[in-house]
């Protein structure tokens, strides 16, 4: 199962030549590299998970970073070197010590949260139907926070919704995702110059 979930992001991470629209610049990764301690930096992704949601990505975070990703339900953040990890209540669970540390992990987090392969944490079943969050990125609320992404997608149960690329727009160097399933450019609605961008895919 863990050498599955890792092939999944090796194939999730590699880059393919045209797969975005000309509009729009690949970059290796966008995000929040001088600490932000606002929501400016948020990106609501516009799709209610309503099933079981799981988030495969590569991430990038602070030790002493304090980030909420996806939504209070369904969340992975890092607070003082500790990682937690929400799914379905909006109180946190201890996934483990020292995950991330300015450097990349590959995750996978739903009811299973997986780092780099390996199985963290496991939460007990939660009725999702009732469900009125967004997907997101970058919430921050009142503490400091950086984090980047080479890629993310989000899943409701098997379905894949929200198959995110880091890119830039060329009219006005706005950074933000493409997302290959909704056809849509995804950016926060705060300043422009909150999230920053990696080198250009060529």
């Amino acid at each position: 199962m863990n050498l599955m979930r890792r092939r999944r992001a090796l194939m999730g991470s590699k880059k393919e030549s045209g797969r975005i629209p000309s509009a729009y610049q690949e970059v290796e990764w966008v995000g929040v590299t001088t600490p932000a301690n606002t929501n400016s930096a948020l990106i609501s992704l516009n799709y209610t998970p309503t099933i079981s949601p799981r988030v495969e990505a590569s991430i990038k975070m602070g030790t002493s970073a304090v980030a909420y990703f996806w939504g209070n339900k369904i969340a992975l953040y890092q607070q003082n070197s500790n990682t937690y990890a929400n799914f379905g209540e909006t109180s946190a669970s201890y996934v483990a010590k020292g995950v991330f540390g300015q450097y990349w992990s590959t995750v996978d987090a739903g009811k299973i949260v997986y780092v780099n392969g390996t199985s963290r944490k496991t939460f007990a079943d939660y009725d999702w139907s009732q469900n009125t969050e967004n997907f997101a990125l970058f919430r921050g609320g009142t503490s400091t926070f950086t984090a980047m992404f080479q890629y993310a997608k989000l899943y409701d149960g098997t379905s894949l919704v929200r198959d995110l690329v880091p890119c830039y727009r060329k009219s006005n160097g706005r950074p933000g995702f493409y997302c290959l399933i909704s056809k849509t450019f995804y950016t926060n609605a705060g300043a422009a110059t909150i999230l920053q961008k990696g080198p250009d895919v060529t």
